[in-house]
Parts: structure tokens; sequence; C-alpha cells
């Protein structure tokens, strides 16, 4: 069940980057896709030589998780000051995800109410970064997969 409001880590042999965590300066969540439901896999095939369909067993596939935020920094009103702290948390989840392109990290979350959720994931969509309101702010977005969609 995707929740923005609660606290996402994202563990890598490249570090661990922890969302929503309420620091001074922090990863915070502005939407997150792909964990209400993992994509089913229908194979249906027409009949041949007559009407209708052969309805096969279906599955789940890979599940796509795409997390998107704003690096916010509440540490300083300096603005060089921001900049430095904005740089070190993009080099932080750069590396973090470079690390998950032949190795496996861990996505996990408790929504409020609810239970623990857990994936093992690989970057799949590239981290982009990109100015917002009046460039007072740096957003992120970036793309996980999970070869097993269970959690």
């Amino acid at each position: 069940m995707a929740d923005v409001a609660t606290q996402y880590t994202l563990t890598t042999p490249g570090g661990t980057i922890l969302f929503n965590n309420g620091a001074t300066d922090e990863y915070y969540l502005g939407d997150v896709q792909g964990l209400d439901g993992a994509p089913i896999r229908a194979p249906i095939d027409n009949r041949p030589q007559t009407d209708g369909g052969l309805v096969h067993d279906f599955f789940l596939g890979p599940r796509h998780i795409t997390l998107d935020g704003i690096l916010f920094i509440r540490s300083s009103r300096v603005q060089n000051t921001i900049l430095t702290q904005r740089n070190v948390l993009e080099a932080a989840l750069q590396a973090a995800l470079d690390s998950i392109l032949r190795a496996d990290g861990t996505l996990a979350w408790t929504p409020y109410g609810g239970s623990a959720g857990s994936l093992t994931v690989r970057n799949d969509v590239p981290l982009e970064f990109r100015y917002i309101d009046n460039y007072q702010n740096k957003a992120f977005s970036f793309g996980l997969v999970a070869a097993d969609p269970v959690y």
C-alpha cells in the first residue's frame, strides 16, 4: 500500500536513504506509485477457427515503483548553504541508486495503521532532478523494479 506520509527506507550497497524521516534536511516524498497492486500478466489467446478465446492462468508481473519528491532543506536559509546541502543529498541518492544497477537493494516501509512492507529492488528508471517553485526547491524522480512483486 502506498502511503506518502510514512517513512521509507532504501537500503543499498551504496548507502541507506531515508525518505520522510523528519530530519532537518530530508528526501520528502510527494508521490509513490506502484505499491498498491502488482501488475497482472493476463495471457489470452484467440480460439483457432471459432469464436471466443482461451483464457490461461494469470500471474503477477514484476512490480514497477516510482518515487517522486523534493530535497527539503530546512537547516539554513543561506542560499550557498542550501546549494551545498542539496548537492550532498543528490550525490548520496545517486550513489545509492547506482549501486543497485547490478546488485539488489531493499525498499521497506510501514504505513500508518498497516503492516510493514519490504521489496527487493533494483534501479530501472534513472534519477532525474529538476528545479521547481521558481528555483527555490529541487524535485527528484526515479524508478525501481521488484522481480518478486509480493511483499
